[in-house]
């Protein structure tokens, strides 16, 4: 269950490309964020957390070396809106309408070295986005990268 509270959603996205960049400096790969100075939104910061980790910490898997990945926080009066960009991998446009169902890998033979990718990220992603009132979606190209596109509504009902 959500635990909705106000926050400040540029102070979240700061604080995860934050923890995030050893993890992209790792592979060589440039982490910025851009926001606005503050963006007040009421949420559940621990959920919100995860989806931004998740998608952060996918887009610098796929990325490759002297790469980057931008984290994004526009808002407007009634929405906000998060995107992660990056210029890595990209998706194969048949995989595209399946990324954000459970257990499903677009490539199984990609995995961390433990073995670890379950396809269950982009999936709570997409939990996350719907249980606050939104949606995501994805923008990608087999070998010029992707844009996963979260819009949130400032107001909803949880």
């Amino acid at each position: 269950a959500l635990h909705p509270v106000p926050m400040d959603l540029a102070a979240l996205c700061r604080d995860v490309a934050e923890d995030m960049l050893p993890v992209a400096q790792e592979k060589g790969i440039r982490l910025d964020c851009a926001a606005p100075d503050a963006c007040l939104f009421t949420g559940d910061p621990t959920f919100l957390n995860r989806l931004l980790v998740n998608l952060v910490a996918n887009a610098v898997e796929y990325g490759h070396p002297d790469g980057y990945v931008h984290l994004v926080l526009q808002e407007g009066p009634d929405a906000v809106q998060l995107r992660v960009e990056d210029d890595g991998a990209g998706i194969p446009l048949e995989a595209q309408a399946h990324i954000f169902d459970r257990l499903y890998r677009a490539d199984k033979s990609r995995r961390n070295e433990d073995g670890r990718h379950l396809g269950l990220g982009l999936s709570m992603v997409r939990w996350i986005a719907e249980a606050h009132g939104g949606s995501v979606h994805v923008e990608s190209e087999p070998g010029r990268g992707s844009t996963f596109i979260v819009d949130l509504p400032r107001e909803h009902s949880t």
